[in-house]
């Protein structure tokens, strides 16, 4: 558990120029002085000008305190160190006033080129993801980077579950203060905290990595992984990461043992309760789960017909079906075999998916083309030889992209 730090901490984008020497700008880490950005300090504090920022919003008798105490511990992890006192209007919404203070005064400090780093973590997403849903608002959650002023900033442990990062400063024997006002329930976000969340983890047991999960935009040209980069961990985990999606330690480790299965087999990973990992051409591919429809649908040919998975289109040619024939659509169901034109024996429609390098999430959800109980074509592999007509229509199917990954279609082994 506690390589999970590390691990996040190597997967961050933003990170990468000042973990490889090569920023120009300022790193600095939002130290309140609490366990989650304790840890976050001791993970980076060997990075070249890294700086530790404190705001001291003066609402707690031992706010001046803490910000002696955070000074104390830069000064041993060998980090400079900033402490910014802020004024936090009294009226009004008080958590929220602080925040918009503290945020204001953060920004403020940003110079072009600089990173500002947060220990926002998994936990702390998902109970924003949950308030924001109680509210009334966009369950948006908060982003793993953006632009702050003249700066940009970076939530490097927003995967990381808040066990995770305590086991880590009790490893470490890290120190830390506990701010009272995170246990008075009064405060909406401690409610769910120590009330909600708790009860709605026993209850559904991978909620929090659900809940937690970054957007998914992020996936954008975002490559498959190699199945030669898919037997360390950290490889799987810097992947998902950048498709915006949990770090389940048992997804992990189940993609790394698939990648060892059996050359001809293409094992299904699930990531999340709409997105699966599938291994097909030699690497790993993120797929968005869609149920093939099981309702048959009846057309003729030149019908072009658009399916909840893709649309069906035809071009006159030959081999083709003649325009007079009767057909229905049909999912696979398993067995299903034609002669196809040209091809001296019959093929399995498994063969023909194996042999045109058709990926396996989208073989269940290929349309197959029925005359009553036999089968006539399969969209652009094969129309039965006995169904040929000389100048008659193929059909061509067009899937919806369903990957995370960029892929192409039929990739070579």
């Amino acid at each position: 558990m506690i390589d999970d730090i590390p691990s996040a901490i190597g997967a961050s984008n933003a990170l990468a120029p000042w973990l490889q020497g090569r920023a120009s700008g300022r790193l600095w880490v939002a130290f309140s002085g609490g366990v989650d950005s304790t840890v976050l300090l001791h993970g980076l504090r060997h990075v070249a000008n890294v700086s530790a920022i404190h705001i001291n919003h003066g609402l707690h008798e031992d706010a001046d305190q803490w910000a002696r105490h955070g000074e104390n511990v830069a000064a041993t992890f060998g980090v400079a160190f900033r402490s910014q006192s802020v004024q936090v209007a009294a009226k009004g919404n008080l958590e929220a006033a602080a925040r918009r203070a503290r945020y204001q005064a953060l920004q403020r400090q940003l110079a072009a080129g600089d990173l500002l780093a947060m220990a926002h973590h998994a936990d702390d997403q998902a109970e924003t993801r949950l308030w924001q849903v109680l509210t009334g608002r966009h369950p948006g959650g908060m982003p793993t980077q953006r632009r702050l002023g003249e700066g940009q900033l970076t939530r490097p442990l927003l995967t990381v579950r808040r066990r995770a990062i305590v086991a880590y400063a009790e490893h470490h024997r890290l120190r830390w203060i506990e701010d009272p006002t995170n246990a008075d329930e009064t405060l909406a976000r401690n409610t769910i905290r120590h009330r909600l969340m708790p009860m709605i983890e026993r209850r559904f047991p991978s909620a929090i990595e659900l809940l937690a999960a970054p957007k998914q935009e992020m996936a954008a040209d975002l490559a498959p992984l190699p199945l030669i980069d898919a037997t360390t961990s950290a490889n799987i985990e810097r992947w998902l990461l950048g498709a915006g999606l949990p770090l389940a330690k048992r997804t992990v480790a189940e993609i790394q043992r698939q990648s060892h299965a059996a050359p001809h087999r293409n094992p299904c990973v699930t990531v999340t309760p709409a997105v699966d990992a599938w291994r097909f051409a030699q690497a790993w591919h993120l797929v968005q789960r869609r149920a093939a429809s099981s309702a048959e649908q009846s057309l003729n040919p030149g019908e072009d017909l658009a399916l909840a998975n893709g649309v069906l289109r035809w071009h006159r040619g030959s081999p083709g079906l003649p325009q007079d024939i009767s057909l229905n659509i049909r999912r696979r169901r398993g067995g299903e075999r034609l002669h196809p034109h040209g091809r001296q024996h019959t093929k399995t429609l498994k063969a023909l998916f194996w042999e045109a390098r058709t990926p396996p999430w989208q073989r269940d959800r290929w349309p197959l083309l029925f005359q009553f109980q036999n089968l006539v074509a399969v969209p652009n592999l094969a129309v039965e030889t006995r169904a040929v007509a000389d100048e008659g229509w193929q059909p061509i199917w067009t899937p919806k992209p369903d990957t995370l990954t960029t892929f192409a279609g039929t990739m070579s082994s």
